[in-house]
């Protein structure tokens, strides 16, 4: 042991920060990765119409609404010929993945909204018709039963259907 580590009774941490050198001589810091993270791709609803309709055309090559990696490129390159990206990142196979992803979740949450049990009176123009009254027990539900029912608290589920086309039949186990 060293004077100055017996003589110390601090941490090395309490010296200031530990620099890698590998970073260092890169130029980079220890908080950048080395790659830059993607912007997220922002979905307009005719968009989301268009990728929804180009599922429904592919779906019967998915394996109960489980689409192959080729599925998404095809998605990608239709969103890419079709759509100048106004906001946001790139439409690419991971963000129509990810947009579909979502739509599935926002399909089971309105399911359940529709059924007497959430206690909202559904309906797809008006979605949850969130009263005043019912404020404090709408958030309690979007905190804790369902996210993604987020959205419809006063509005429907415009692509509703399409997704419902899209979801894998439960009745067949």
């Amino acid at each position: 042991m060293s004077d100055s580590s017996v003589s110390s009774g601090r941490s090395l941490r309490s010296q200031g920060p530990i620099i890698n050198p590998l970073l260092a001589a890169s130029g980079r810091t220890q908080t950048q990765s080395s790659k830059p993270r993607k912007k997220a791709a922002s979905w307009n609803e005719e968009e989301t119409t268009a990728l929804l309709e180009f599922l429904i055309t592919e779906s019967p090559k998915s394996g109960d609404g489980n689409f192959k990696r080729v599925t998404w490129m095809a998605a990608a390159s239709l969103m890419a010929t079709k759509f100048v990206v106004v906001k946001g990142g790139p439409k690419d196979a991971d963000a129509c993945e990810r947009r579909f992803q979502l739509m599935k979740k926002q399909y089971e949450a309105v399911q359940d909204l529709k059924t007497e049990v959430s206690g909202f009176k559904y309906d797809d123009k008006g979605g949850a018709g969130v009263t005043l009254l019912q404020k404090d027990i709408w958030k309690r539900f979007v905190k804790v039963v369902h996210p993604n029912a987020k959205p419809f608290k006063t509005k429907g589920f415009a692509h509703f259907y399409q997704v419902e086309a899209l979801m894998p039949d439960k009745s067949r186990g």
